[in-house]
């Protein structure tokens, strides 16, 4: 039996989630569900999913609410959470690389903040 998780510690700060309503919860194992179809589908050892929002839309704590699920489920694979925002671009690339005169350092979250080629690398 799944139990859904009270708190979940995402982007080092405990989130209070359980107040969700049951449909919610149904949300979140049929995502898991979808994933495991995926991963079966491909066949491969590995299988990428990324999960897009914008900056504090909840993308971490959906993932840790996600893994936390999926760990009590046994699952046939494990799931790993890789957070984007380990790869922005330094400061000071971002002080000295501009947009029409501004500091990229003031839109960073923006899809041109961070290093994409670290990320595929990882």
């Amino acid at each position: 039996m799944v139990k859904f998780p009270r708190t979940v510690t995402a982007s080092e700060r405990s989130t209070y989630v359980g107040n969700v309503t049951s449909k919610v919860e149904e949300h979140y194992l049929n995502f898991i569900n979808e994933l495991t179809l995926l991963y079966e589908k491909f066949g491969k050892k590995r299988t990428v999913v990324g999960i897009c929002g914008t900056s504090g839309g909840g993308k971490s704590v959906f993932t840790a609410i996600v893994k936390n699920l999926a760990d009590q489920m046994k699952l046939s694979y494990e799931i790993k959470i890789v957070n984007q925002d380990a790869f922005h671009h330094y400061n000071k690339y971002l002080l000295s690389h501009f947009d029409k005169g501004v500091p990229l350092k003031e839109y960073k979250g923006r899809y041109d903040t961070y290093d994409v080629a670290k990320f595929r690398r990882l």
